[in-house]
């Protein structure tokens, strides 16, 4: 029996080989271009602050998502020291602060599971499974075997981190505070003034970051360093 799963195996290898060959070179390059890391993040909108001779900064962050990830105050830190600010953990004393809160972290899988070679993997191994004379235990090993081949090739994961950032800085004037609230469906923001707000000499700024991670079978340990420093690098250049 195990001369059969060896030779299925080798039998499934020139599927594999001949079903790539139909699909050209697009699917290839397309694998190619995806072995490697890229993490990309933006703010969906800028804040200004006013040039300001008190540089000190009050950082807070927060991870309400269902992953760890705990570098980011640190490196906030660390860069805006580097620019002369001063870190203090006295919200009080401090003409900045800055609030953080890493709000989701998402999978997608996007599995090319259309395309002619997982069609050509899956026929294959259906019709491993009516071969004459071959066990339960011996099916389970080619249903691994060729788990590993579509998944090696086929899951291009991809990452989503949404942080929500609110920026304040001191200021002489007294104000009111604004909350935003979601309408509808659509999402569409407006600005209304919360009763149970305080007015205060703060001035308030919201704003999002949006952080995207894309490699063929990621998993999120290997962009979550990458995904940390672009995020603080994002809050770190407001400033």
């Amino acid at each position: 029996m195990k001369f059969f799963i060896e030779l299925n195996k080798f039998r499934l290898i020139i599927v594999f080989i001949v079903c790539t060959s139909l699909i050209g070179c697009e699917t290839i390059n397309t694998f190619v271009k995806k072995r490697n890391l890229e993490v990309n993040t933006y703010m969906n909108k800028t804040i200004y602050l006013n040039p300001s001779e008190d540089k000190t900064v009050y950082i807070q962050v927060k991870n309400t998502s269902n992953r760890e990830i705990n570098g980011i105050k640190t490196k906030i830190s660390s860069i805006l020291k580097s620019k002369g600010y001063l870190i203090t953990y006295y919200p009080e004393e401090a003409n900045y602060w800055i609030q953080a809160n890493i709000l989701r972290i998402e999978q997608i899988k996007l599995e090319n599971k259309d395309n002619l070679l997982h069609h050509c993997l899956e026929q294959y191994l259906d019709d491993i499974h009516h071969t004459p004379g071959l066990c339960n235990k011996e099916n389970e090993e080619e249903n691994n075997f060729i788990e590993k081949i579509s998944k090696s090739f086929f899951e291009n994961n991809n990452f989503i981190v949404v942080t929500d950032l609110q920026i304040s800085q001191r200021t002489n004037i007294l104000c009111s505070k604004f909350d935003r609230f979601h309408l509808n469906s659509k999402e569409k923001i407006k600005n209304v003034i919360n009763p149970k707000s305080k007015e205060g000499k703060r001035n308030f700024y919201k704003t999002r970051i949006y952080s995207y991670a894309n490699k063929v079978n990621l998993e999120f340990y290997e962009a979550k360093k990458e995904i940390e420093n672009q995020i603080s690098h994002s809050i770190s250049e407001v400033f």
